[in-house]
């Protein structure tokens, strides 16, 4: 056999083994990232059933909401700048800060809220007495 024979065996593999290294190497850069965090109140102390929303590109959100120990864990985000709101009842809505997703990365973000001021009203009222 002549080895001219292989050659176009040679390239088929070449240029296919050039095509999975390509796509594998593409998807990978689409991976997930994930956001987790915790939330606390001013003192420290844990934020159960607080609701926490990523707003991501294109309008994208995905919501979480804290467990017993104020944990809370958003998955499956495409890379992108997030906007994060959190609301828990008794405490003021957070919303403004940014965290950014990577590609395949687990990103800290951990969440302090400010307990909820109401004002209240207070109204004194004269009271006249007969004699």
């Amino acid at each position: 056999m002549n080895s001219c024979q292989f050659l176009p065996r040679r390239i088929f593999l070449a240029v296919l083994l050039c095509c999975l290294t390509c796509c594998l190497g593409a998807s990978g850069q689409q991976a997930p990232g994930t956001v987790r965090g915790r939330v606390t109140d001013p003192s420290g102390a844990v934020v159960p059933k607080a609701t926490v929303t990523a707003v991501g590109p294109g309008g994208a959100t995905a919501s979480a909401i804290s467990d017993a120990q104020g944990n809370y864990e958003l998955k499956g985000l495409a890379p992108g700048t997030y906007a994060i709101q959190t609301a828990a009842t008794g405490f003021t809505a957070s919303s403004g800060e940014t965290v950014d997703v990577t590609a395949g990365q687990v990103q800290r973000f951990d969440i302090a809220l400010e307990i909820e001021v109401r004002p209240e009203k207070v109204v004194v009222q004269e009271a006249r007495v007969s004699a």
